[in-house]
C-alpha cells in the first residue's frame, strides 16, 4: 500500500507541476485536489491501520525490517512505470536490502 501510494502521489504531482514553479499555495491546493494524490494519501492511511494491526501480532523486530522492501519495490516501481533508470548501483542496491531483510527474519 505504501508502494502504490508513494507511485500514486509521485504520478499525481508530476500531473500538477513543479513546487518552485508554482508557488506553495497552487501547488498544495491543486496537488491536494489531485484524483491520484488524494488516493496515494489515502492508501498510506490504510496503511498505517494495517501496520496497527500487524504490529498487534508480530514482533517489531521482525515487521519492521519489512518495511525495507518498500525501498525494493518503489525502485523496480519507478523503473518499469516511471521511466527512471536501473543503474548497477540502484541494482546491488536492491540486492542487498533483500539479502538484509532475509537474513533478520532467519
Amino acid at each position: 500500500m505504501v508502494v502504490a501510494g508513494q507511485f500514486l502521489i509521485k504520478h499525481g504531482v508530476g500531473q500538477v507541476g513543479k513546487f518552485g514553479e508554482m508557488g506553495a499555495a497552487r501547488f498544495v491546493i491543486s496537488a491536494l485536489t489531485n484524483i491520484h494524490v488524494i488516493t496515494g494519501i489515502g492508501l498510506y492511511a490504510l496503511s498505517a491501520v494495517v501496520w496497527l494491526a500487524l504490529l498487534s501480532r508480530v514482533e517489531l523486530s521482525v515487521a519492521y525490517p519489512m518495511l525495507s522492501l518498500g525501498y525494493v519495490l518503489i525502485v523496480l516501481v519507478a523503473w518499469a512505470f516511471l521511466g527512471e533508470p536501473m543503474t548497477i548501483w540502484k541494482a546491488l542496491g536492491v540486492i542487498l536490502i533483500a539479502i538484509g531483510v532475509w537474513l533478520v527474519n532467519r
